[in-house]
């Protein structure tokens, strides 16, 4: 703040914030040698107006800043209203006894609530060791007092009366002036007069006194000069007054020299010089130096006040030394806005005294300087402390510090601008925490459920919130405004899921489905369909809070009939919960029942009643084309997934047969035409669909078998065994229900009337006593729990997706007197696991599961491309390959902007799968693919279809970083960093740019420099702009041409294809002559190319050789431009700011 807006501030209106420095009293003064200090407490000021009057006898003189200059007058105040107001002993009203003692008396006078209110001060100083010149230097004006040595009244008469010449009437009259101010010769340093009264409209303060002279300077005017001491400038004042009496002339010299410099800042330090010798002040060489202070506010400190802060005072061969710490409590910190940033400045007045006299004099100086400094302002960027628990569902974050000037006025969400008072009303809980040392922080609460905050889901089990808010702050009392933007994130792992459980009676499927902490946040599919307000009424369906339940008939179309026992018919019901926009799957739930149903009739009077089931694996089947052995016996009734036959047992091409006592008549449905079948692949044909069954009479029983022989593919199971009528309904058998996690299956077998006299068949194992200490089994009288871990030998992979797999645990309950299976389960989930990882160094790590259609699988035999690239580690169930991007026979393309690289694992036919055949088991082949963009990481799933033998690609995505970095000369060995920033360079120096390609080790790539060029504010697509590579070419309109630079390889430069360098000029955008601003950004966009397809015609172009050369190339170049190219491939640069040295 400079002198004259520091009393326009105290005279016309002072508004403050709360103080953080106060004073004994609210109005105090104290002497300090040749100056009067009057402190001005803030509590006084607050939000008033305020006016500092001199009192002159009965006299009230307004102190302007012009007056203040003139007179003797200066002031310093911090932000909150804290003033110290400074009088120098000789100011223009001071009434002086004679004996050293001069008296001051001002008033300060208050508006605002107070409207009127007084202050006055009266203090009485007493300096009676006044030296031979008296320099005092502050904040607004330069003042030298020193003895004139003019002669008296007494000399004059004496000198006077010596003289012959002179008559008794030119004698010296009492109480007349016996000198006159002729005029003032001013040297800057050239030499010119002024008259007194020229010098008083310029500012300055010319008194006279019966034995000193004062001259009283402004720093501004053209009556001084600058002028460099010691390596310090120094505004300079240098006079000779010129004093005339009747015929004699007397001439006075004085001079000021104050430093306007000197200063020197560190990251903590302010260092303060001052020329030890002021040589505009000495006339000879050197000078002795009798006594040196340092002080504070114009108060001197003592040795121990000094070390406890901290201070330093030295003196070296040319100068006086002081050192304050930035931050000691003598100063004050300031809020300032730069650049649209928070930024801090740190203020302090400190003072050095002397007392010196010159080699082979006697006169003596007094020299004070009060000496305002305050630092650059530094960046105090706001430094947020995120205490957020993401359990507890609530943002809570504290941000700050700032000092006591800054104040928190509005917040502004996606949504609105709210001030405090409306974004409390409003849900934000903001709260303003005061520190002892006075500065302050913010804190804020926010729950997660504010509507302002963006919820989303990016797996099944994690939910994520992000809440944008940008705070606007007051700078007070300048009334600055400025705004700092904070994105608020959480994520809470959901380890409560939504969840399914099911259960089985002779009847019907009854399916729980828990909801979960997220609530009902999810859609239901039920075997194929969505479970849609029509479907839930037809299932029953029923719902509270936490829950809701289905149940579904045995005969229903969304339950897959798996097989047909001799003794039931086993179905499968697919549950799975599915986010609202259908990307992930929550949970897959899938429960097999078996189902007490007459499939086959055998009546006493010779006909025969049959029902053909459709199975789950003849999705296409169509039952009413099913025949019997004679093509013309079709069913007497179908639909969708039964087709019913009645015939007698001497038609329809039935076969009989004698065995031991009974006769058997046989027969079969099934499809006579492959066409009739409704849609058929090419390449993965549906397993023949043939149905027989047997009627067996003899004298005493009549006995009923329906058998399902094995398909020409893996099929469900089919079974083959006899159903017999005399079968009680009336049995309760054990129920068995299950459900999982992301790590095992979980078993519940409840008893029914058998009780626990049953063998339990888990997987393809009895379950053992060994067996089941292994799986935590758990008995009481009425069920049996187990728990299966997910990768246990004992269940199947089913499928993959690139981050999870599909897993099924089988469990049969089978009555050990006959053998009958009296229910048989299946439980299929899905379990998170990563399968594919793509690196952004280039390396592939992939996980090959062994899956339920290849169960022979040998997977140490499984290998790359290159049959050398053999996994890292195999078991029974997966094998890791682990692999750089250019080996092992991997691939590269490019699709729709993505750099795709591919391999597969592959078995050998003869080697890899175990005792089988190779025309009865199909190759086992799992294509895996790594998509690589510029800055952006994604995961793609994958679902493929059933019994696939062939794995479809797994494309997994990775990033590819490229940056842009500006070195320090032509080696290009050593680069600028982020903290360098701003960089400074002169015009037309050049700058040296890099742009590397980060991480990759795939040689064949290419990165093209497309376009780059210079803009005067940071952003890209602002203007003015200034083109520099222009299609990968140096712009051929810039006199100054950039120069592109080859690359070698060295010991920093594996691949010289993946870097670019250029350089430019520096330069300065100028509109009408004048510079707009003295800083440069630079921008490029890139490109990754395939050195293997050199006809792209973004990539791969020359450059003309010379200006004159440029229209040659146009044609290319308009052919060039219209190649595509996506976007994606694509990276944006930018540098940091770049600056004009002076």
């Amino acid at each position: 703040m400079s002198p004259l807006l520091c009393f326009q501030v105290l005279i016309l209106t002072i508004s403050t914030a709360t103080q953080i420095v106060a004073y004994q009293d609210a109005v105090s003064s104290v002497c300090l040698g040749n100056v009067l200090r009057v402190s001005v407490d803030a509590s006084i000021l607050a939000g008033k107006s305020a006016r500092v009057d001199a009192l002159n006898g009965s006299d009230v003189i307004p102190i302007t800043p012009f007056l203040a200059t003139q007179c003797g007058y200066s002031m310093t105040s911090d932000p909150w209203g804290n003033t110290l107001l400074y009088a120098s002993l000789q100011h223009c009203y001071v009434q002086s006894r004679g004996d050293g003692t001069f008296d001051t008396h001002l008033q300060l006078t208050t508006y605002g609530k107070d409207s009127g209110r007084v202050h006055t001060v009266s203090q009485s100083c007493s300096y009676s060791q006044l030296a031979f010149r008296e320099i005092l230097c502050t904040n607004n004006y330069m003042e030298v007092s020193v003895e004139h040595g003019l002669p008296t009244s007494e000399q004059l008469k004496r000198m006077t009366s010596s003289v012959k010449d002179v008559t008794s009437s030119e004698s010296v009259p009492e109480g007349m002036k016996v000198h006159k101010l002729e005029k003032v010769v001013i040297y800057t340093p050239a030499e010119k007069a002024f008259t007194p009264m020229e010098l008083h409209r310029l500012g300055y303060g010319l008194y006279t006194y019966p034995v000193r002279l004062l001259i009283r300077s402004p720093y501004d005017t053209t009556a001084t000069y600058s002028q460099d001491v010691a390596g310090v400038p120094m505004a300079i004042m240098t006079s000779s007054l010129v004093y005339k009496h009747r015929w004699m002339v007397s001439l006075v010299k004085a001079a000021a020299a104050c430093p306007t410099g000197g200063v020197s800042f560190t990251e903590d330090l302010i260092s303060w010089r001052l020329p030890r010798h002021i040589t505009p002040l000495l006339s000879s060489s050197s000078c002795e130096t009798l006594e040196a202070y340092m002080g504070i506010d114009g108060q001197r400190l003592d040795e121990a006040t000094m070390i406890a802060q901290g201070y330093s005072f030295y003196v070296t061969d040319t100068h006086f030394v002081v050192e304050v710490p930035i931050g000691s409590p003598y100063g004050y910190y300031k809020s300032h806005v730069h650049e649209g940033r928070y930024h801090t400045t740190y203020s302090i007045v400190p003072m050095i005294e002397l007392l010196w006299r010159e080699m082979g004099g006697s006169d003596e100086t007094r020299y004070k300087v009060l000496f305002p400094i305050s630092t650059p302002p530094i960046p105090r960027p706001p430094h947020v402390q995120n205490y957020t628990v993401p359990e507890e569902g609530m943002f809570k974050i504290v941000f700050g510090t700032f000092l006591p000037d800054v104040e928190l006025i509005n917040i502004t969400t996606d949504s609105a601008v709210m001030t405090l008072a409306e974004a409390t009303a409003n849900g934000f809980d903001i709260q303003e925490h005061v520190f002892p040392n006075g500065s302050k922080a913010f804190r804020l609460q926010v729950p997660f459920s504010h509507p302002t905050a963006v919820k989303g889901n990016p797996n099944v089990k994690t939910t994520t919130y992000g809440l944008h808010i940008v705070f606007g702050f007051l700078i007070q009392p300048e009334q600055t405004t400025f705004s700092y933007s904070s994105v608020l994130e959480a994520a809470v792992d959901d380890t409560d899921l939504a969840s399914v459980t099911g259960s089985c009676d002779q009847m019907n499927v009854y399916i729980t489905v828990q909801y979960g902490s997220q609530g009902h946040n999810f859609e239901t599919v039920v075997g194929g369909s969505l479970l849609t307000a029509e479907l839930a009424q037809q299932y029953s369906f029923n719902e509270n809070g936490t829950h809701f339940t289905l149940t579904l008939p045995f005969g229903s179309p969304d339950i897959a009939i798996e097989a047909v026992h001799s003794s039931n018919v086993k179905g499968r019901l697919d549950v799975a919960l599915q986010n609202p926009e259908r990307t992930s799957i929550i949970t897959y739930f899938s429960l097999a029942c078996s189902f007490i149903i007459s499939i086959l009739d055998c009546s006493p009077n010779g006909t025969i009643g049959a029902l053909a089931v459709k199975l789950d694996t003849v999705p296409s089947l169509n039952p009413g084309q099913l025949s019997l052995n004679d093509p013309s016996c079709g069913p007497s009734f179908s639909d969708d997934r039964f087709a019913f036959f009645y015939f007698r047992v001497d038609t329809c091409g039935t076969t009989r047969a004698f065995k031991d006592d009974v006769m058997v008549y046989e027969n079969m449905a099934s499809l006579k035409n492959d066409q009739n079948i409704k849609t058929q692949s090419t390449t993965n044909e549906e397993p023949k669909y043939q149905f027989v069954f047997s009627c067996i009479y003899s004298v005493n029983a009549t006995k009923a078998y329906s058998t399902m022989p094995q398909s020409t593919a893996p099929v469900a199971e089919a079974g083959v065994g006899a159903f017999t009528v005399q079968m009680s309904l009336a049995q309760v058998l054990p129920v068995i229900t299950g459900t999982c996690d992301d790590e095992s299956y979980y078993v519940t077998v409840a008893y029914g009337s058998h009780g626990s006299d049953f063998k339990t068949i888990v997987g393809k194992r009895e379950l053992t006593s060994d067996l089941a200490t292994k799986y935590n089994v758990r008995e009481n009288a009425t069920h049996m729990t187990m728990s299966v871990p997910f990768l246990s030998s004992d269940a199947v992979f089913t499928f993959v997706l690139s981050s999870a797999a599909g897993g099924r645990l089988d469990l049969k309950v089978i009555d050990p007197l006959n053998n009958w299976s009296l229910n048989n389960f299946s439980l299929a989930c899905t379990f998170p696991m990563p399968l594919t990882e793509c690196h952004p160094n280039g390396t592939m790590i992939v996980l090959a599961l062994k899956v339920e259609s290849v169960p022979n699988l040998i997977l140490s035999q499984l290998t790359l491309k290159d049959p050398s690239c053999k996994p890292m580690f195999s078991s029974d169930q997966f094998a890791s390959f682990s692999f750089p991007v250019n080996s092992c026979g991997t691939t590269r393309t490019f699709l729709d902007g993505f750099m795709v690289y591919q391999n597969e694992i592959t078995m050998s036919k003869q080697g890899g799968v175990k005792n089988v055949k190779t025309t009865s088991h199909p190759e086992y082949r799992l294509t895996i693919s790594c998509y690589y963009e510029n800055d952006d990481f994604k995961m793609l799933q994958f679902l493929p279809e059933d019994r696939s033998f062939d794995r479809p690609p797994q494309p997994a995505f990775g990033e590819m970083r490229v940056r842009m970095r500006l070195a320090t000369d032509v080696s290009y060995n050593t680069f600028y960093t982020e903290e360098d920033y701003p960089v400074v360079e002169a015009l037309r120096r050049p700058l040296y740019f890099e742009v590397e390609l980060l991480e990759s080790t795939d040689p064949q790539l290419v990165l093209f420099l497309e376009s780059c060029w210079a803009t005067l504010e940071k952003e890209r697509l602002s203007t003015p702009r200034w083109d520099i590579i222009v299609d990968g070419c140096a712009n051929h309109d810039d006199r100054y041409l950039p120069s592109i630079h080859p690359v070698t390889a060295d010991g920093r430069v594996q691949f010289p294809s993946h870097f670019k360098r250029f350089d430019m000029k520096m330069f300065a955008f100028v509109q009408d002559n004048v510079v707009l601003k003295d800083q440069i950004f630079i921008h490029c966009d890139t490109a990754i190319c395939d050195d293997n397809k050199q006809s792209d015609g973004l990539c791969y172009r020359r450059c003309p050789s010379s200006p004159e050369n440029v229209n040659e190339l146009s044609s290319v170049k308009s052919s060039q431009s219209s190649a595509k190219y996506s976007p994606k491939s694509r990276a944006q640069l930018s540098s940091g700011r770049i600056m004009l040295s002076s």
